[in-house]
């Protein structure tokens, strides 16, 4: 399901809550921080940046970034600005992110990923981390509180004392 669909699902109470990221959220949902995760450019190994001891937004502006996309989301493609601004050269894939990182190793551009997503190897790719402040994915646990019933309720409490109580925000 993408984000419109994951909305309009919470909102007819065909679904209780969802995990979204936070560049995906709708006005009116309620929503509440369950885990944060730092971001690193993933390159080709043979790629110049690869040399840079630390990775700052201004490096990446004229970088190929290589996103997933499907015509009725572009979610990354708008995450990924929100960090790099206008004027960045995007080609977007309806494919897995593995593919995405089997083109990143073929050379065809950079992406950027989580931390988990960097523990797996791929041919040819390597990670760098990025020096920001901002450089995180946010998830968040999301609601409509109107529809709220008594077990989705202890269900989102349980959430939120787990997050706060493994410090993973």
């Amino acid at each position: 399901m993408n984000e419109h669909d994951i909305q309009i699902a919470i909102e007819e109470r065909r679904l209780d809550v969802a995990l979204m990221t936070k560049h995906t959220l709708w006005p009116h949902a309620v929503a509440e921080p369950v885990y944060r995760e730092r971001l690193l450019l993933a390159l080709p190994k043979a790629h110049p940046l690869r040399s840079r001891k630390v990775l700052k937004w201004d490096h990446l502006r004229d970088q190929i970034f290589l996103v997933q996309g499907w015509d009725e989301s572009q979610t990354a493609r708008e995450f990924y600005s929100s960090f790099l601004g206008s004027g960045v050269r995007y080609q977007s894939h309806a494919a897995s992110k593995q593919s995405v990182m089997a083109l990143v190793g073929a050379g065809f551009g950079v992406t950027l990923v989580t931390r988990s997503q960097a523990e797996v190897r791929f041919p040819g790719v390597v990670f760098k981390p990025i020096a920001e402040k901002n450089a995180h994915l946010e998830v968040e646990l999301v609601w409509v509180p109107q529809n709220e019933e008594a077990v989705v309720g202890r269900f989102i409490a349980f959430i939120r004392d787990e997050a706060h109580s493994l410090r993973v925000l």
